[in-house]
């Protein structure tokens, strides 16, 4: 199985190639989020979604959940690029996933077909977790695989990321695999979303990618990819939560599971966590480790001031 070391990337790709070349690890880099909502929007996107008069509103009331950030993306329509169309002519599909509880709950995923002139305000509507007052259509896939291809964004995304939704666009029956625009960490590029799992990955390729779409391999075989869960309260508790994970395999996304935080990672002490599951229980210590930089696209490693929170388990037992 490949690392991201492996991966050919080009010179050209700043933010990717220094990631790889630093060493930076994927894991605890997710953005933990509280829902998604893919709204097709049609070729070219904004640099920012929140740019586009349409999501602009959901992106800002989703920010301000008091139950955590739910996310509006934008998402190539079905029938242009991104698999057959299912929707009329002059509609949009919609596709909201939400926690069916506290983190770290699964997500429930539910779609809705609607007019464009009603796309705006049903984003807003979901974004503020309110319920839309209308009724869900069929979903169209069990799974979905949101690929990051926003070149306009980033171009390590928008390079990686078309080359690999192009060789995976229908490699699984049971997964409709979609473009999708900033989902955040294009320095791990490419990267992609699972869902319902809400599991995040980066430093891609076609056997990676197929590794953890059909779980062929252990999940210790592809840890090196895994960003972490949406679905966990916070970055360190990704890194927790990796660490069961790499115990018990791929069951821990699948069965219910509950996170205490007994205290987040500081500076000057660690952090710990206990995670549930399967009745089974585990206290992880993780602590925080300083900060690394964070490339960005296109300019020069010291004179990026973005940084990356760097996390560590220092201790993991089975209560």
């Amino acid at each position: 199985m490949t690392s991201g070391s492996d991966l050919e990337v080009p010179a050209d790709l700043h933010c990717t190639r220094q990631a790889i070349d630093l060493g930076l690890e994927p894991v605890g880099t997710a953005q933990p989020s509280a829902g998604f909502i893919l709204v097709e929007r049609p070729l070219p996107w904004a640099r920012d979604v929140a740019e586009d008069p349409v999501l602009a509103p959901a992106v800002e009331a989703g920010l301000k959940n008091a139950g955590g950030p739910i996310r509006p993306y934008a998402v190539v329509p079905r029938g242009a690029g991104s698999g057959p169309a299912t929707t009329p002519e002059g509609s949009v599909l919609i596709t909201n996933y939400h926690r069916a509880g506290p983190s770290p709950a699964p997500y429930v995923q539910r779609t809705f077909c609607v007019d464009e002139i009603e796309v705006a305000q049903l984003a807003l509507t979901l974004a503020r977790g309110e319920e839309p007052g209308m009724a869900p259509q069929g979903a169209m896939a069990d799974r979905e695989l949101l690929i990051c291809t926003h070149g306009s964004r980033d171009r390590c995304c928008g390079r990686l990321g078309t080359i690999l939704h192009r060789s995976a666009s229908t490699r699984w029956p049971d997964v409709a695999v979609r473009r999708v625009s900033h989902t955040g960490g294009h320095r791990f590029a490419p990267t992609a979303i699972l869902l319902p799992s809400g599991t995040v990955w980066g430093h891609l390729d076609d056997e990676v990618l197929d590794a953890i779409v059909n779980r062929s391999v252990p999940f210790v075989e592809v840890i090196a990819h895994f960003r972490g869960s949406a679905v966990m309260p916070s970055r360190a508790a990704q890194v927790a939560e990796a660490a069961v994970a790499a115990r018990v395999g791929w069951s821990l996304f699948d069965g219910p599971r509950q996170v205490s935080v007994l205290a987040e990672p500081e500076p000057d002490r660690p952090g710990r966590f206990e995670i549930h599951f399967a009745e089974r229980s585990w206290a992880v210590t993780v602590e925080h480790n300083g900060v690394t930089q964070q490339p960005v696209c296109m300019s020069p490693l010291d004179q990026t001031t973005k940084t990356d929170p760097r996390f560590a388990v220092t201790t993991l037992e089975q209560l």
